[in-house]
């Protein structure tokens, strides 16, 4: 999923903690602290009281935390190939991928669950911990990432039927179907497209 382009994975689920539910360490911002702050031009996202779920920028130090749920999300699909290791992982995310892109995360009171990153019109990553899919994270954190652009395009793997779903339930559109060439994994994927 490194180096294409708009190459996003997406699981989706909310839920009180659980004992098996794994978390990293994450860095908050005070207690209590409530108002916006701007993320991906001129979205905002809200922090409060209203939310379990925090949507806030990506940090350098958080880098270790979203490595390791972007990790746990790969591992979660039988079909997808683990390329990179664990070190991989962290410099792609900590020297790559905070620098150069948008990066947002959501996290509870214990941990980051999800993380997504924009550059232009792209979305090129978009994660959850598969413990915590299915709740809006991932419907928060697009919406975030995405407002105010016409157009807004990324690829999903074609064997990822619930990404497929989640995407076209917010108004994507399949635009292209590749054969897995133009990207790492050599799966086959789709390029979605969102016209405003």
């Amino acid at each position: 999923m490194r180096g294409v382009p708009g190459k996003a994975n997406v699981s989706l689920r909310w839920n009180t903690p659980h004992p098996s539910r794994r978390c990293a360490p994450i860095h908050l911002l005070p207690q209590g602290e409530k108002g916006t702050l701007a993320l991906f031009g001129s979205a905002e996202l809200m922090i409060g009281p209203a939310s379990n779920i925090l949507l806030r920028p990506a940090i350098a130090s958080d880098a270790a935390a979203i490595a390791k749920l972007m990790r746990a999300s790969v591992n979660a699909f039988d079909w997808m190939p683990v390329l990179h290791t664990p070190e991989e992982d962290l410099f792609f995310i900590r020297d790559i991928l905070l620098p150069e892109q948008q990066v947002a995360v959501a996290e509870t009171a214990e941990c980051i669950v999800g993380f997504i990153a924009a550059k232009g019109e792209w979305v090129e990553q978009l994660y959850l911990d598969p413990a915590w899919t299915g709740q809006g994270i991932g419907s928060r954190l697009l919406a975030q990432a995405t407002a105010g652009i016409p157009v807004v395009k990324l690829h999903c793997f074609q064997a990822n039927t619930g990404a497929r779903r989640f995407y076209e339930r917010h108004g994507f559109r399949a635009e292209a179907l590749g054969d897995g060439s133009a990207n790492e994994e050599s799966l086959p994927d789709i390029l979605y497209v969102l016209r405003r």
